[in-house]
C-alpha cells in the first residue's frame, strides 16, 4: 500500500473500509483491519498477522463490538476473540470502548480498545487493543498505521533549522512487512508524505524500507544504522526510486502501542559538491492534526 494512494485518496479508502447499516433507532458502522498481534507470557513471544473488525453503534447504548481473528498464541495455536456490549467514550485522539454490564468477552480480561485518528484531513482510523488471555498478554496494532507529525530539525551544533506541524508535510505511514514476521528478521517500512527537513528541499514522498523492529512491554521499537531512502515516483507514485543523495543514518523510533511515536534520524544530503551539512530530524508522530499549516525556518 503506497502512501500517496492511501493519504491523497483517504476518503475513498474510508468508504472502501466502512460498511454502514441504518436501523430504526441506530446507526452502525463496521471497520475492518489487518492487524499485527503480539503475544507474550513474559518469557516466550509470538508475532503474527491477523484480521479484526470494530463495530461502532453511534446511537444505541452498549451495542458496539470487536472481533479478532487468527491470533497465534505462544504454543502456535490460532485463536479468535469476540467482545460484545461495548460502550463508546471520547478519548484523546479518537474513540475508546469500555465494557458494560451486558458485555461478553469470553477468555479475555484487562481489556483496552481504542480507535484513533479519523480526522477530516486523514479519515483513516487506527485500531489498538490490549488484553490478557489466560497467562498470555495480547496487544494489537494495525499492520498499516497513519500519523501526522510535529517535526523539529537541528544542525550538528543543536541550532534550530526548521520546525513544522504543517499537515501537508512529514506525514507518516508505518507498514509492517509480512515476511519473517515471527523471526528476529522482522521489518517495517516507513512512508513519508511531503518529506521536508532542510531549507529549499522540495517536499517529496519517500520510503525508508526494511527497518528492523520489536515489541517489548507493549512498546514498539525500531532502529537501523543506515539506509538509502527511495522516492515514490511515476504517475501513481508506485515506483520506488532509490535516492542516495539523501542518506539516512541513526534512525530510531519508540512509542507505546496506541500512543505517539518518537522518530529520530539524521540526513547529510549530497545535492551539491562540497555540501556536507547534517540535519538531525526529530518527529513526534501524532494521530490527529494540531495545525494544518505553520512552518518556521531559522
Amino acid at each position: 500500500m503506497m502512501i500517496n494512494k492511501t493519504i491523497l485518496a483517504a476518503a475513498l479508502v474510508a468508504v472502501a473500509l466502512t460498511s454502514c447499516e441504518t436501523k430504526e433507532n441506530s446507526h452502525r458502522e463496521t471497520q475492518p483491519f489487518e492487524m499485527l498481534n503480539y503475544v507474550t507470557n513474559g518469557t516466550d513471544e509470538t508475532y503474527s498477522i491477523g484480521k479484526s473488525a470494530i463495530t461502532i453503534e453511534y446511537i444505541g447504548t452498549s451495542a458496539s463490538g470487536l472481533s479478532i481473528r487468527d491470533v497465534v498464541m505462544n504454543g502456535g495455536e490460532k485463536k479468535n476473540f469476540d467482545v460484545t456490549g461495548l460502550t463508546n467514550k471520547n478519548v484523546t485522539n479518537g474513540i475508546g470502548f469500555t465494557e458494560s454490564a451486558s458485555s461478553a468477552a469470553p477468555g479475555m480480561t484487562d481489556l483496552s480498545i481504542n480507535l484513533l485518528g479519523g480526522t477530516s484531513f486523514i479519515s483513516t482510523w487506527n485500531l489498538f487493543y490490549n488484553f490478557t488471555a489466560g497467562t498470555e498478554k495480547v496487544c494489537g496494532m494495525p499492520k498499516v498505521s497513519f500519523y501526522f507529525s510535529k517535526t523539529n530539525v537541528t544542525d550538528p551544533a543543536g541550532a534550530p533549522v526548521m520546525t513544522t506541524e504543517d499537515g501537508s508535510k512529514n506525514r507518516y505511514q508505518i507498514t509492517v512487512n509480512d515476511k519473517d514476521i515471527n523471526t528476529a528478521s522482522r521489518t517495517l517500512n516507513i512512508y513519508v508524505r511531503g518529506a521536508s527537513f532542510m531549507q529549499g528541499m522540495p517536499a517529496m514522498n519517500m520510503v525508508f524500507k526494511d527497518v528492523p523492529f520489536e515489541i517489548e512491554d507493549g512498546v514498539l521499537k525500531f532502529a537501523i544504522d543506515r539506509l538509502v531512502p527511495s522516492v515514490l515516483a511515476g504517475e501513481n507514485g508506485t515506483t520506488e526510486v532509490p535516492n542516495d543523495k539523501f542518506p539516512i543514518t541513526d534512525l530510531e523510533g519508540v512509542g507505546r502501542i496506541g500512543d505517539e511515536v518518537t522518530l529520530k534520524y539524521s540526513c547529510t544530503p549530497t545535492l551539491n559538491e562540497g555540501n556536507s551539512t547534517t540535519y538531525n530530524v526529530e518527529s513526534t508522530l501524532k494521530f490527529r492534526l494540531q495545525k494544518q499549516s505553520g512552518s518556521t525556518q531559522q
